[in-house]
């Protein structure tokens, strides 16, 4: 069963989908509100070979970081995170930036990738 812990009224949680994580391509978010990114989580929607696919995460086209999702025994309902330190400046954005986040196209099969970003809204 999961766990429900609070999270502070001022977390929205963004999401979109990579239709294909094993082609090369990338799509964007827009930034709701003045915050910061902090978390990213992914799910495939099923098994990927060849190679691991990594994903560029940006904010306002400086990238944060990187989450590489493993071919080795993948398959669908994995979970991969990205957690980003809240003294990290490229985190930060006002209302109107945007986020994006961009797959190498590294593996094979043509799987989906669900993402949700955490974005932290500040005043």
């Amino acid at each position: 069963m999961p766990v429900n812990f609070p999270r502070p009224l001022f977390d929205k949680y963004l999401t979109g989908e990579i239709a294909n994580v094993s082609s090369a391509s990338s799509f964007r978010l827009p930034i709701p509100s003045k915050g910061r990114l902090t978390k990213v989580l992914t799910v495939l929607g099923g098994a990927i070979t060849g190679a691991d696919a990594v994903i560029t995460v940006s904010v306002d086209s400086t990238s944060v970081g990187t989450i590489t999702v493993a071919n080795a025994s993948s398959a669908e309902g994995d979970v991969d995170t990205l957690d980003l330190s809240d003294t990290d400046p490229d985190a930060y954005a006002d209302e109107g930036g945007w986020l994006e986040f961009a797959t190498d196209g590294g593996s094979t099969n043509a799987v989906e990738l669900g993402i949700v970003a955490v974005w932290r809204e500040l005043t």
